[in-house]
């Protein structure tokens, strides 16, 4: 009877011989194969439900903390992105094609409600209004000073004004401060009428031809610089305290009703759309051939099981394995069969042998010779 040990380690022999140099890819893909044969059978929802798809979601984007070592992996790897950028000599047209461009410019131009929405929202804030002031008071009182009508007119009258202007401030210093605080009161008075006017003129100047002007103005300029000119704009610590204010963010809005109503959505659609097809079908519509996740996968793992199987790890687990199911069957096998010496068969008793049938004596013929048997009567 072979013994525990001997199975175990031929058992073993046999699971590594599939894994060895020559056998080791073509053992990988024959195992993906047959489950990307059965998983492609299936539909998406056998796979998964939207419900658990929802559930994956909230417990790795919701729930799960962002660790110290993890915001710090985060923050080394845009720190050497950034530092990356900046050695790259490559412009932004050769990045992105000139038709690219064009393709984002017409989807602009498509947008018009939010054209008018920008332009309002720009024209309606502080900083506008107080630039629209700073031109109007610079542009007005140079032109009172300096290039008004009689200035140019009148031979002599610009000398004159010039030095009534210096006079006026040698003599009355607190003259022109006191000119300076009406036009700025007129001014203030009226920018919001100037700013509506603006926002219709804009309106009015932002057409598709002087938009297409604007952009091709853009790609002139900014577009012939390299990647490390563009991102050379914005310096170390900016980056840092952009990253910063990303994550805090993300952090709150995961939190949020509006993160769990949108994903749910999100989830929803895609299982009304594909969740009745095979995985097959579905990346399909995605792109991916199921014979192209089988090469990619197979690519991907067999690397690692030579690794496994150098650092001794396949074989612990191939041993671990099959260890314990030999142990529960010898172990069974012991408990219900015991060896037992047989008693030797015993001989059936011999039956006294028969004596032979005695057949009668023939009487004899008269002269001492014996009569012929006769034949036996047939039954009629």
């Amino acid at each position: 009877m072979i013994d525990k040990t001997t199975l175990l380690e031929a058992h073993v022999r046999f699971e590594l011989n599939r894994w060895d140099d020559r056998g080791l890819a073509k053992a990988v893909e024959s195992e993906v194969a047959a489950l990307a044969a059965w998983l492609g059978s299936l539909t998406l929802v056998q796979v998964a439900t939207p419900q658990q798809v929802s559930d994956w979601i909230q417990r790795y984007a919701v729930e799960m903390p962002l660790t110290d070592e993890l915001v710090q992996i985060i923050d080394d790897g845009v720190r050497g992105v950034y530092a990356a950028l900046l050695q790259e000599e490559i412009s932004l047209r050769e990045l992105v094609p000139r038709t690219n461009y064009a393709q984002f410019i017409e989807a602009v131009l498509r947008m018009p409600d939010v054209r008018q929405t920008i332009t309002a929202q720009v024209t309606s804030s502080s900083i506008y209004s107080g630039l629209v002031s700073h031109l109007l008071y610079r542009g007005i009182k140079s032109f009172v000073l300096k290039e008004n009508v009689l200035a140019r007119r009148v031979p002599g009258a610009s000398s004159l004004l010039r030095l009534g202007q210096s006079a006026m401030s040698s003599s009355a210093p607190g003259l022109e401060k006191g000119i300076d605080k009406q036009l700025l009161a007129f001014i203030n008075a009226n920018i919001q009428e100037t700013t509506r006017e603006s926002y219709h003129y804009l309106q009015d100047v932002l057409d598709d031809a002087n938009v297409w002007k604007a952009a091709d103005e853009v790609w002139a300029t900014r577009f012939g610089e390299t990647v490390a000119d563009n991102v050379g704009l914005l310096d170390g610590d900016s980056l840092d305290e952009l990253v910063v204010a990303g994550r805090n963010v993300w952090l709150h809005l995961r939190q949020t009703p509006f993160f769990h109503r949108m994903t749910a959505v999100v989830v929803a659609d895609f299982f009304a759309r594909h969740g009745t097809q095979t995985v097959t079908a579905t990346l399909a519509d995605l792109g991916l051939r199921m014979d192209g996740v089988v090469a990619e996968v197979t690519a991907a793992v067999t690397p690692l099981l030579v690794q496994a199987r150098e650092d001794g790890f396949l074989e612990k687990h191939i041993r671990g394995r099959l260890d314990a199911f030999y142990s529960a069957y010898f172990a069974d096998s012991g408990a219900q069969t015991t060896t037992r010496k047989r008693a030797p068969a015993k001989a059936p008793a011999r039956r006294p042998a028969r004596a032979p049938a005695r057949t009668p004596a023939r009487p004899k013929r008269a002269g001492g010779s014996t009569p012929p048997e006769q034949p036996p009567e047939r039954a009629s």
